[in-house]
């Protein structure tokens, strides 16, 4: 008999199957993940993204999504002087500037 590794013997890798939920019949449920908490825009801080440009503004707009969703991207680090990591700073460079 071979050995089919960390997915199983039918294929199914343990860890996904953690993220399963069953309805009464047992069948697979769909689960929609919760929605993203709302963004707070600080005076002209939505304005002043906007005016950067479109790849900075690309990273800039999934990071905050990220962290809508209660996670955080490679590219925050905990603000400084607020007490906890509930406050995230959002850091790109932008080349040649």
């Amino acid at each position: 008999m071979r050995s089919r590794g960390a997915a199983g013997a039918h294929g199914v890798n343990a860890n996904a199957a953690s993220n399963c939920q069953l309805d009464l019949n047992g069948y697979n449920v769909k689960v929609k993940p919760p929605a993203p908490k709302p963004l707070i825009w600080m005076g002209s801080s939505k304005k002043d993204l906007r005016a950067l440009p479109a790849d900075v503004v690309d990273v800039f707009g999934y990071a905050l999504y990220i962290a809508q969703t209660g996670k955080r991207s490679d590219n925050t680090k905990v603000l400084k002087g607020f007490g906890d990591a509930s406050v995230l700073e959002v850091i790109e460079s932008q080349a040649g500037n």
